[in-house]
């Protein structure tokens, strides 16, 4: 009888502590999946799956940050270079800066010049190493010294572009 309660009591301890890191091993699958998922996003130039795949953090600050660097590009620009670039995205400049930014954010990567070159270079990058504390995530990718952040929003991780 002892044999079998120290059998039990084995088996329940066995399974406590294994039974944890599958759950962590998951959640580092699941990250490193968003993650894949937003570079190959990239790499196809989805822009609304990568918009959809940035957290609510970074969409604000794009929001904030965007329009107000729209505003300052333009407002540099010698006005008939200004007139000549806006007329090539097919919109007026009151048009442009009153989008929404998902449709501001879509619409500027698929009509200009930079981000089409930008997306012209797939990006391929293998995660090292994740470490995840909370709803967290910091990505260490091999072969560089950069590092991604992903964050936990409801059950999806998202990019987070944080400043360092």
């Amino acid at each position: 009888m002892k044999k079998i309660s120290i059998l039990i009591i084995s088996l329940v301890f066995v399974s406590f502590f294994t039974g944890c890191a599958p759950k962590e091993d998951s959640e580092k699958t699941a990250v490193i999946k968003a993650f894949n998922e937003f570079t190959s996003s990239l790499n196809q130039k989805k822009w609304t799956q990568v918009w959809e795949m940035l957290s609510s953090k970074s969409k604000k600050a794009f929001e904030k940050e965007g329009y107000k660097r729209m505003q300052e590009i333009l407002e540099a620009m010698p006005p008939e270079i200004r007139k000549k670039r806006i007329n090539s995205l097919g919109v007026t400049q009151n048009e442009l800066l009153k989008m929404p930014p998902e449709k501001f954010f879509v619409f500027v990567m698929e009509k200009t010049q930079d981000s089409q070159e930008f997306a012209s270079m797939p990006l391929s990058v293998e995660v090292s190493s994740v470490e995840i504390k909370e709803n967290k995530a910091v990505l260490k990718l091999k072969d560089n010294l950069e590092k991604a952040i992903m964050v936990k929003e409801g059950e999806q991780w998202k990019m987070e572009f944080e400043e360092d």
